[in-house]
């Protein structure tokens, strides 16, 4: 039997102690092992997460620049459109007032808007009501108004003709 610090022990135990020493210290280099390994494997997935970060960084810089390109061609061609549209919308005022303008010169029996205009002067609003009553087209308010408006200002003739198409139909 052997005196350990104020421990009385025999050889087998102290034996059996020395072999659960060991056993307990190979477990806890195995854990210290299996910690290190986790540890590696942790620090490997960090590394791919913050790789996959600047990847989707990278992307997501790469579909802001797309978006901007989109816009700045989406803006371009809404201008495109627009003056496109504007255009339209000229020629379709001429062709109205193209349109009014012959029906008002077919009912004064004239060829020449010009010619119609110096003949008249002042008086061609006048005139022109007086026409299209002989004529029998019910003019209202709104339509004399918008005669004398197209007459005086061809804009508004225009206008008239848009708003009011089955009066020139008839005409």
């Amino acid at each position: 039997m052997e005196e350990i610090g104020n421990i009385k022990m025999t050889n087998e135990e102290i034996g059996r102690l020395r072999e659960e020493m060991r056993r307990f210290h190979d477990l806890e280099q195995s854990h210290i092992l299996e910690l290190k390994k986790d540890t590696l494997e942790l620090k490997k997935d960090t590394l791919e997460l913050k790789k996959d970060t600047l990847e989707l960084k990278k992307d997501m810089l790469e579909l802001k620049k797309d978006q901007l390109e989109f816009k700045q061609r989406f803006r371009k061609l809404q201008g495109t459109v627009d003056q496109h549209s504007a255009i339209l919308a000229q020629h379709h005022r001429h062709v109205l007032l193209d349109m009014g303008r012959e029906k008002i010169l077919a009912i004064c029996n004239h060829r020449s808007w010009c010619e119609l205009q110096c003949e008249y002067g002042d008086m061609l609003i006048p005139r022109v009501q007086e026409m299209l009553l002989q004529e029998g087209m019910p003019l209202s308010a709104e339509s004399i108004s918008a005669i004398d408006r197209g007459v005086v200002c061809d804009g508004a003739l225009m206008l008239h003709m848009h708003q009011h198409e089955q009066l020139f139909t008839v005409l």
